[in-house]
């Protein structure tokens, strides 16, 4: 008979650790997905553009209603389905989409 040998497990650090870089993948990833359906789907009516806000509200297309402006951020609206990659143009370096309860909201309007 073989005896059984006791069971190595990773220390409860790495295994904390590991599981921390597995969470941060996932809301880095979300965060990408909302990122890249600003640029190329219409997901809402008015979007957050992160950057330079000077440069972005100067360089925006005639038409562009802004909603609410900050230190290095506008959120805007526009007609029509370019208003994410209008916002990119401008200088955005991060554009997303506005959604009635936030940007990372987790229910529908």
């Amino acid at each position: 008979m073989t005896a059984l040998l006791p069971r190595r497990t990773a220390p409860f650090t790495l295994r904390i650790a590991n599981h921390a870089v597995v969470l941060a993948a996932i809301l880095f990833g979300r965060f990408l997905v909302r990122a890249f359906s600003a640029r190329f789907l219409p997901v809402s009516d008015a979007y957050l553009a992160l950057g330079p806000e000077n440069r972005i509200v100067d360089n925006l297309p005639a038409g562009t209603r802004i909603l609410r402006t900050g230190n290095d951020s506008v959120v805007a609206s526009m007609n029509g389905d370019q208003t994410g990659k209008a916002l990119y143009d401008a200088g955005a370096w991060i554009v997303l989409p506005a959604l009635a309860n936030g940007c990372l909201a987790l229910r529908g309007r």
